[in-house]
Formats: structure tokens, sequence, C-alpha cells
């Protein structure tokens, strides 16, 4: 995962983030970057020292196996596609001053299907989101961490409908799920190829549905 100036974004143990700075922070991003290649069936510990230059015995002062090691990754993974969303969201949520800027600011973090590079990262997710499936114990921590970024979700939702940018007959728990459905659901127009809809003819069918779940109405303290 990298940021905007192409330089991996990592977290280290601290919590504090860094641009590949600290070594525990480098091994989930190599573990990262093999398993979105290759699947989690394809990381091995090896790989993962030679790609950040240091000993097996490295790993393992970091984590405590292998398992530790590609959950490190996927907690990593869910964490910047997250924060990216959410915060891009909270801001035309919190910021808007009428509601054509708002409708203007908030449609780029609904669904863009167009952006080549927004639709490779949403087939990682399927390809991670598959071999994840296949192993129990890394199934269960992903739903773990989906229930955690769906709340946080579920919560801007209700803050939105508080500020009167939500419709009072939009559940805010359902319309979070939709978010990320219809975010990983838009692999469906990459492989819709010629037969997608024009980028002008989706951006206005998109602008009309987020017309009818975030209309102008008047802020309900109550909700």
């Amino acid at each position: 995962m990298a940021s905007n100036d192409g330089k991996p974004l990592v977290e280290t143990s601290g919590g504090k983030s860094t641009r590949g700075g600290d070594t525990r922070g480098q091994l989930v991003q190599a573990a990262l970057d093999i398993i979105t290649k290759g699947g989690v069936d394809s990381l091995r510990i090896e790989d993962v020292a030679a790609a950040v230059g240091v000993t097996k015995g490295s790993i393992y002062w970091h984590f405590d196996d292998r398992d530790a090691l590609v959950r490190g990754a996927l907690a990593e993974y869910i964490r910047v596609l997250f924060e990216e969303f959410y915060a891009g969201l909270h801001e035309a949520i919190t910021s808007f001053s009428n509601r054509d800027e708002y409708l203007v600011a908030i449609a780029p973090y609904l669904v863009d299907p167009f952006d080549r590079e927004l639709m490779e990262r949403r087939w990682e997710r399927v390809e991670l989101v598959c071999a994840i499936r296949r192993d129990p114990e890394l199934w269960q921590e992903m739903q773990r961490l989906h229930a955690e970024t769906l709340q946080k979700f579920s919560d801007l939702m209700t803050e939105a409908r508080q500020r009167g940018a939500l419709s009072k007959d939009v559940d805010p728990h359902a319309l979070a799920m939709l978010l990320q459905v219809t975010g990983i659901g838009a692999i469906w127009v990459d492989l819709a190829g010629d037969n997608a809809p024009t980028p002008e003819n989706w951006q206005n069918t998109l602008l009309f549905v987020i017309n009818a779940l975030f209309p102008a109405v008047e802020p309900d303290p109550g909700s």
C-alpha cells in the first residue's frame, strides 16, 4: 500500500505512521505485497525476510509465527482502505455549506469504477477475501476487522442524519453496509469492458441515487 507520493505507508507497533522507516512496518508491507499478488498461501517467511533485508529471526522478534504476520498484513490492508475512504467521506459530510457543494464532494467517495488504481485495489480485495475464506482463523479475524470498520461507518452515517445530510428514512447501518458492498461490487464495471456505461452516464446515475439518499433535510437531533 502506498501513500500519495508512492512510498509505503505503514503502521508501527506503537500505532504511529511512518514511510517505511521501521522494521515491523516494513515486514507488514512486504507480507502484504506478497499476499495481494499471490494469495495467503504464497507467503513464505524467507521471502518476507529477503524483501526487507533481515534474517528470519528478526521476523519472529516482531511476530510469533507466520499466521501472526498474515494477520498483521491483513489488519494493515483493512486499516489503510478504511482510513482513506472514511477520511474523505467524513470531510464531505461534516464540512459542506450547501447542497450542491455536498453532492459534488461526496460523490467521489462512493463508487468510481473508472479509476484504474482504485479498480486494481478492488480486485486485490476480492482475491484476498477469497484466499482468507479458506482459512477459518483468518476468516474470523477478517470478520472482526470488518465489524469494527462497519460500526465506524454506521456511526458516521448516524452523524450525517443528525446533521441533515442523510434522509431520516434511511437506516444508517444498512447504508454503511451498502457503501461497502457497492465499493467492491464495482469490479463488474471492469468485467463489462466496452459494454459498461460511460463515465458521464454513471456519474449522473450516481448523483441521482445520492440525491435520494442524501436530500436536503433539517437536522434531527433525536436520531
